[in-house]
């Protein structure tokens, strides 16, 4: 696993694990960067996002966001 970074506040408790990147994937666009699978952890919860990072010209942005695991 990746990177990890925790949250804790009086409503909530998630830890965020960096699962793995993708540099080339099927039906990647010419502007997209990475495919990041990550997990959200809580006490009583768990789910999993895949975030598709994009550089349209100089800025990044989130290009598409697929919840659930695969």
């Amino acid at each position: 696993m990746g990177n990890s970074t925790s949250y804790n506040d009086s409503r909530m408790a998630m830890s965020i694990l960096d699962c793995g990147r993708l540099v080339i994937w099927p039906g990647k666009n010419a502007d997209d960067l990475a495919m990041v699978y990550v997990l959200l952890l809580g006490d009583t919860y768990s789910e999993a996002l895949t975030v598709t990072v994009a550089q349209p010209g100089s800025e990044l942005r989130i290009a598409g966001i697929e919840w659930g695991r695969p």
